[in-house]
């Protein structure tokens, strides 16, 4: 994860997953240097995502298309906001 990356994104986000392997897991792009871990965020979420664990391995893992992007990955079926 690249300062770079962090400066641009300016965004924490909480996954609350479901099922196998399910818990509380973050991904910190606000807090300098960035993070990421199982637990709650250091800082308050920007964005809580809820799913089954399983459809959170398949968003991060499969390919649909030629590249992941949120026009090829139906997120609408995996995502409570």
């Amino acid at each position: 994860m690249s300062e770079e990356y962090v400066r641009t994104t300016q965004g924490v986000f909480q996954f609350e997953l479901s099922g196998e392997e399910g818990g509380t897991w973050y991904i910190d792009l606000k807090t300098k240097g960035g993070s990421a871990g199982f637990g709650k965020p250091p800082v308050t979420a920007d964005v809580v995502m809820s799913m089954l664990s399983a459809d959170f391995v398949k968003m991060f893992t499969e390919r649909h298309g030629t590249a992941i992007n949120s026009q090829n990955i139906p997120f609408h079926q995996w995502l409570k906001f």
